[in-house]
């Protein structure tokens, strides 16, 4: 049972970590849609509560994955150099464990086996938990 609920929980860590890895383009493209909106606003002063509506979505959306990306920079920031290599090449530049391992001299296992270490080790920090029980609510 605690080996089922470690893996969930694991499961539960990677999930953020793709998100996170996400979060700097999500960034970005909302951004764009909120110029285009902004643009609309000023283009269509006799409707523009419906452009506010949209434009206060994306800035309400844009700055909760700001602070999630930043709150998740500073718990990887914690960890030792190595980990938050492999975590940056597998969430942020979707590299592969086997292109990992060819430009970190390592095995395709071993980098499997530190991804999970640095997982593990992102739940054991005081104020992960917070960040995983916010992302499933």
């Amino acid at each position: 049972m605690a080996f089922r609920e470690g893996s969930r929980r694991r499961s539960e860590v990677r999930t953020l970590l793709r998100r996170w890895g996400l979060a700097r383009d999500m960034c970005r493209e909302q951004a764009q849609r909120l110029r285009e909106f902004k643009e609309l606003t000023e283009q269509a002063k006799e409707i523009p509560a419906l452009c506010e509506g949209a434009v206060d979505y994306f800035q309400r959306r844009c700055a909760a994955e700001f602070a999630f990306g930043r709150r998740m920079t500073e718990f990887i920031a914690a960890l030792p150099p190595r980990l938050q290599t492999i975590l940056w090449m597998r969430y942020s530049g979707n590299c592969s464990y086997l292109r990992i391992a060819l430009r970190m001299n390592l095995s395709a296992d071993h980098v499997k086996r530190l991804e999970r270490d640095a997982v593990d080790r992102l739940l054991a920090m005081p104020g992960f938990a917070e960040l995983l029980g916010g992302a499933r609510g």
